[in-house]
């Protein structure tokens, strides 16, 4: 691990390895030239490793972004980009190979509607990739009992510490529901959208205190602490991956697909 915390996590957790490596190390794995994929929530970036930001779509066959409000300045790297909401999705039906969903299902006020969605999109064997906040975790909790407001002032504050400059970021944040948000209810509500469980599981996430090494210190140990199976469900993150079932089966040609996606033309993208 690198960055000026690295001394302090071999000191105190030698194991820990972030759970946005973990996830962009899947999605290295996941996005094949041959991948039709949609990116859900996509903001403008897809992970924080530069050189997989920019390859990631120019590997698949076809990336598409989407998200409800873009951010100022379009995507870093994804050139297909519509605005709409997840749980009215503007594509026909079973057209992606693979949908990701990272840090979008907590902010999802009906993931029933979103997971049917997807399910609609998606053609068999398809992956639906979900990467979201664990709401049984003590930073989660106290997300869920403070408003929206707090959640405004505590972004500022931590950004200031962090970077010196004391600036808004509404245009960032959106409210949560965490209705998505523990392993019982994904497993849920990916049985009601007809998709199998490839892989679950939960993921230790050290909290952002990098500016006060104490309180960094005491995360990792907390980390180190619940990093075992009778307490993990106390770990700040889940990463699973669904599969859409075989039912309904139907056959896309590849020189098609951009047609079938029905991405809208460069002007009316976002």
């Amino acid at each position: 691990m690198h960055g000026r915390n690295a001394a302090m996590v071999r000191r105190y957790f030698p194991k820990y390895r972030s759970p946005k490596v973990i996830y962009q190390a899947l999605l290295d794995q996941l996005v094949r030239p041959d991948t039709v994929w949609l990116e859900l929530g996509c903001g403008k970036r897809i992970c924080a490793d530069d050189q997989l930001n920019v390859e990631l779509p120019r590997r698949a066959r076809l990336a598409v972004g989407s998200d409800v409000d873009p951010a100022p300045g379009g995507h870093s790297s994804i050139r297909n980009l519509v605005r709409c909401d997840a749980a009215s999705l503007p594509f026909r039906s079973g057209v992606f190979t693979l949908v990701t969903c990272s840090m979008v299902a907590e902010h999802l006020e009906h993931p029933e509607k979103v997971f049917a969605e997807i399910a609609r999109i998606c053609r068999p064997d398809a992956r639906f990739v979900v990467f979201t906040p664990n709401l049984f975790n003590y930073g989660m909790m106290i997300a869920a009992m403070t408003p929206y407001r707090f959640h405004l002032l505590y972004k500022k504050v931590m950004y200031y510490f962090a970077r010196g400059e004391w600036r808004g970021h509404e245009e960032e944040m959106f409210p949560t529901w965490y209705r998505a948000n523990t392993v019982g209810r994904l497993r849920w509500l990916g049985r009601r959208a007809e998709f199998s469980v490839e892989r679950i599981e939960r993921l230790s996430l050290v909290h952002s205190f990098g500016f006060i090494g104490p309180l960094y210190a005491c995360s990792l140990l907390f980390e180190r602490l619940i990093d075992r199976r009778w307490l993990n469900f106390l770990k700040a993150d889940i990463l699973s991956i669904f599969v859409k079932g075989k039912r309904g089966r139907t056959q896309v040609k590849p020189s098609r697909i951009r047609a079938e996606v029905d991405v809208p033309p460069r002007a009316a993208a976002v």
